[in-house]
């Protein structure tokens, strides 16, 4: 149930994203010229801008609360966050799951081992998704529903399935192969699963594809269908479907309500663009005012509320900028305060809403909007906040105010007021770089809060790559203290370490980091960290972990290659075919699978920027990140570009589409 009152983040991505796009840039009937489809769309009417004002005041008054931080998960995690202060996850490349009780976490381990895609939690605490075998070859994926107290159960159908939402009377809306599909790739057509596993087909088979996004508790499902064009779609309980026109449906809530975007651009036009548009229950189509390109279009519209209510990001001279529409107002810019860019990711049915702020000197800063009000950093809000730890983005609250935040700790819920976790609450690992070399030495730190009655606290430490370590030391004084670790590490590749700090009644809190270790007597290229954002850009970033020898050594050691993107979706290389090195740069080609489907193939430009210690900071490393697959009558489909404007003559220059990294480095070790 993907709705305000389910706290969607703005990070929600389907499988077929990567398709849709560019067959919407593809689609000749999708409103060329700005023109309207099927559906008129009306001008914005409802209540005055004065009673807006009025309404919006009364939620944004009074003083905003402290907040309590309640440790969950690391970083690169997918969450899901409902109004029992409940939280589900998946974890960086789909690997691992949790649910948060509202007490302690739950390990959801997995489906025979293979990976695990969240993609909803209802308010019954009951987890739809998406997971993969390990053991299976061809990534079959299979839907599945979870609890903690019956665990996984796959929802009945043919194999290759995917459960998208799931609303609190347990129907799950998702997908199934179409038999004989006449297009190998996009087999898909929309389904809904009652509580007792009856399939519900939604709406006709589509000639390509259909797939839902979003339900409501009244069995109304939003997403789009394939046809000659992609056009939105909504599903009523009896499985009938209600096109509105080129473009898909985002959102629905519990009035009937649906948002989403279209395709305004002009068929063959450069500049592809997207508009928000707004639909009541049996009303007309309206256009709410947002814009973005092809390389934002994923958060141009990220939540609608219970009130009708739209946030999302749109873009501006210079960026973009977060913004909340209504039909009494319209489209209103949120304030930015000091900040030179804003991000909104949700907004409860108060008209609260987090996102992320970019402050000059501090960088970027978790925000709380409450109404139009200027935002407010979180991390001033934050009560014991543990040393070193930032608040970085807020990413779904609910109705209670409950907040769920990146950091650079990883996941955390911020709960209102002064009790959060009787456990130790950890800051960040300190000290330990994204990529080492083997028989480096590291000396990282990780500090943390307690409760002072229980001073005494102890820490496990556990590598991956099984080299012999000291056992961390820790020191407390009143609830506050710091973990002392020491590491050499003696072989190559990725290696994982899981810090846990016990107090002295047993109550006990996790966290873990991944590293990638270099052989300096290999000519390699290595990178992990993440990609800049465009200036002002309100999308997520993507995280890259990439390993390919060069040179002589790129033969043989091909098959030892790694390369794995996390973000707006997934991606994990499965093949390298090409390694080509020029300077400073090196050009990686391979095949592998995008949200968990095979047959895509990749293009990763690295650049090293500077010659410098491997494993320090460069400024000028950058980063080319293209990610396609074979579409219906062959034609190329792009799934993904950290630049999609660098075609045709604009591709071939050094730098075409090279991002700068902005967290972690690339190293060429020659």
């Amino acid at each position: 149930m993907n709705q305000h009152s389910l706290s969607t983040p703005a990070f929600r991505r389907k499988a077929l994203a990567g398709i849709l796009l560019p067959l919407l840039v593809a689609a000749g009937g999708a409103a060329k010229g700005g023109g309207a489809g099927p559906n008129v769309l009306a001008s914005p009417a409802g209540a005055s801008a004065a009673q807006a004002e009025t309404v919006e005041a009364a939620h944004a008054g009074g003083t905003p609360p402290v907040y309590s931080v309640i440790n969950l998960a690391p970083p690169g995690t997918n969450a899901r966050l409902n109004e029992k202060g409940q939280v589900a996850f998946s974890g960086p490349s789909y690997v691992g799951a949790g649910f948060y009780d509202g007490v302690r976490v739950h390990d959801m381990g997995s489906l025979a081992g293979g990976i695990v895609r969240v993609a909803d939690l209802n308010n019954r605490g009951v987890v739809a998704g998406t997971s993969a075998f390990a053991t299976d070859p061809f990534a079959i994926q299979i839907p599945f529903t979870w609890t903690v107290a019956g665990g996984y159960r796959v929802l009945p159908g043919p194999r290759d399935g995917t459960a998208q939402a799931i609303n609190d009377r347990n129907q799950v809306a998702g997908t199934l192969p179409i038999p004989d599909a006449p297009y190998p790739g996009i087999p898909y057509r929309a389904v809904r699963w009652e509580p007792d596993g009856t399939i519900v087909p939604l709406g006709p088979v589509p000639a390509l594809s259909s797939w839902p996004n979003d339900i409501n508790n009244a069995a109304l499902a939003g997403g789009y269908a394939i046809e000659e064009d992609v056009l939105a779609t909504l599903w009523g309980r009896d499985g009938r479907a209600l096109s509105l026109g080129p473009g898909q449906v985002e959102h629905v809530n519990e009035r009937g309500d649906a948002a989403g975007y279209r395709l305004t651009s002009p068929e063959g036009s450069p500049d592809v663009r997207y508009r928000g548009f707004f639909r009541g229950a049996g009303s007309r189509l309206v256009w709410t005012g947002a814009q973005a390109g092809i390389e934002s279009v994923f958060e141009l519209v990220t939540d609608l509320n219970d009130r009708g209510e739209v946030v999302g990001n749109t873009s501006r001279p210079g960026g973009t900028a977060a913004y909340l529409w209504s039909r009494a107002r319209g489209l209103v810019l949120l304030p930015r305060g000091p900040a030179v860019a804003t991000g909104v990711a949700d907004v409860n049915n108060h008209t609260q809403m987090v996102g992320r702020i970019a402050l000059d000197a501090l960088g970027e800063r978790a925000a709380l909007w409450r109404g139009a009000s200027k935002p407010i950093d979180l991390n001033e809000l934050v009560y014991r906040r543990p040393p070193g730890l930032v608040l970085t983005e807020g990413l779904a609250i609910n109705d209670a105010g409950t907040i769920v935040a990146a950091s650079n700790a990883g996941l955390v819920l911020l709960r209102p007021g002064r009790t959060g976790s009787d456990a130790p609450v950890l800051g960040p690992v300190n000290g330990l770089p994204d990529i080492v070399t083997v028989g480096q030495e590291v000396r990282p730190t990780l500090g943390f809060i307690g409760t002072p009655r229980n001073d005494g606290y102890g820490a496990v430490a556990e590598w991956s790559d099984g080299c012999v370590s000291p056992h961390p030391l820790v020191r407390s004084a009143n609830g506050v203290g710091e973990v002392r670790l020491q590491h050499r590490f003696c072989v190559s590749g990725p290696v994982s370490l899981t810090l846990r700090v016990t107090d002295s009644a047993g109550r006990s809190t996790r966290t873990s980091r991944r590293v990638f270790v270099s052989d300096p007597a290999v000519a390699a290229v290595s990178g992990h960290g993440a990609l800049a954002r465009p200036a002002g850009a309100g999308g997520q970033a993507l995280r890259f972990s990439f390993w390919a020898p060069i040179g002589r050594q790129a033969a043989t050691g091909a098959d030892r290659a790694t390369v794995a993107f996390q973000g707006p979706f997934t991606f994990d290389g499965q093949k390298l075919s090409s390694v080509v090195r020029e300077g400073r740069q090196v050009r990686l080609e391979g095949t592998g699978q995008f949200n968990g489907r095979a047959g895509h193939r990749f293009l990763v430009e690295a650049v090293d920027g500077d010659a410098r210690t491997v494993g320090s900071a460069g400024s000028g490393d950058r980063l080319r990140v293209r990610i396609v697959h074979t579409g219906a009558a062959g034609k190329e489909v792009v799934d993904y570009d950290s630049a999609p404007a660098a075609e045709g003559a604009a591709a071939a220059t050094a730098a075409a589409g090279q991002v700068p990294v902005a967290e972690g480095a690339i190293v060429l070790n020659d």
